[in-house]
């Protein structure tokens, strides 16, 4: 329609790894405040009790994309993607990316988004071309903001842990 790319601010909410909490805390928060994220889930782990946490059922991410969030990949499990070569070799990478969105389309998911376990492989070339074979973007944990042009496979955020302040998190949505 003739546009430049200028559509203003667009801030998103994202999860990782489909912890159970986020269900159980921040479901109805959410809802209240009219905020919908995007939940990127480790496949291997819906259902899964234990290890850090317990993990959301096939029925708490159905709630979550019911109520309007996205459900994304984030491969398989959280093993680090780092070695001391560089990244996985190509045949493992392809198969946590396949596998894990084949695992989420089972449970009726449209998986598109992509957050690679500990942001890693991000900065690759070679590794965004694989992520881009199956999915239309790829969110990294490195910092900062994407300004048009930007790169879908190389998308970059701010995280918020328990320990950010309300004053900066203001600072980086009046940035945005």
């Amino acid at each position: 329609s003739g546009t430049t790319g200028n559509v203003g601010a667009m801030i998103s909410v994202a999860f990782d790894d489909g912890w159970l909490s986020v269900h159980k805390n921040g479901l109805a928060a959410m809802k209240k405040q009219g905020i919908r994220a995007t939940h990127f889930i480790h496949s291997d782990f819906v259902d899964k009790k234990g290890y850090q946490a317990d993990y959301m059922t096939p029925t708490q991410l159905k709630d979550l994309h019911t109520a309007g969030h996205e459900i994304g990949s984030h491969a398989l499990n959280h093993d680090d993607w780092a070695t001391k070569d560089g990244y996985l070799n190509a045949a493992t990478l392809d198969a946590q990316l396949k596998n894990s969105r084949e695992k989420l389309k089972k449970y009726g998911f449209n998986v598109v988004g992509f957050a690679p376990p500990g942001g890693e492989g991000i900065d690759n070339v070679s590794v965004q071309k694989q992520v881009a074979y199956y999915y239309k973007y790829q969110r990294s944990i490195k910092w900062g903001l994407n300004t048009y042009p930007y790169n879908t496979n190389a998308l970059t955020s701010y995280i918020v842990i328990n320990t950010t302040s309300l004053a900066t998190l203001k600072s980086w949505i009046d940035l945005a």
